[in-house]
């Protein structure tokens, strides 16, 4: 008994930890990592890009910055992905990133939903 209710407390407290943001935005800098690149193995597949000027309204994500700028990372095989992201930037509209901090890829956090506003 005693086992259950240590084992349901540490799913909760970890469960509390965890937040989800809804963050209004600007696309920064587009990184997209080779299948096969030998300068970052660890990125192989992978892609990521900053928040430029994000409205947090108050909120601090557990999320690394780079370059001065929240990154948020995505499969580079998501092509539909990476062409919203670059038609977002390039007509200099304004985005809505979901993610929770606690879903990470290479301790970045991980992008969950993406809306050209």
């Amino acid at each position: 008994m005693k086992l259950v209710i240590v084992v349901s407390i540490l799913a909760l407290s970890n469960y509390a930890h965890a937040a989800r943001f809804d963050i209004s935005t600007e696309i920064g800098k587009i990184r997209h990592h080779e299948l096969t690149t030998e300068l970052a193995p660890s990125w192989q597949g992978s892609a990521w890009f900053t928040l430029k000027n994000p409205d947090l309204n108050g909120v601090s994500p557990n999320c690394p910055k780079d370059f001065s700028e929240y990154t948020l990372t995505f499969s580079a095989s998501d092509k539909n992905l990476l062409s919203m992201l670059l038609s977002a930037k390039m007509a200099g509209k304004t985005v809505t990133v979901t993610f929770d901090d606690t879903f990470k890829i290479n301790t970045k956090c991980k992008l969950q939903y993406f809306t050209i506003d």
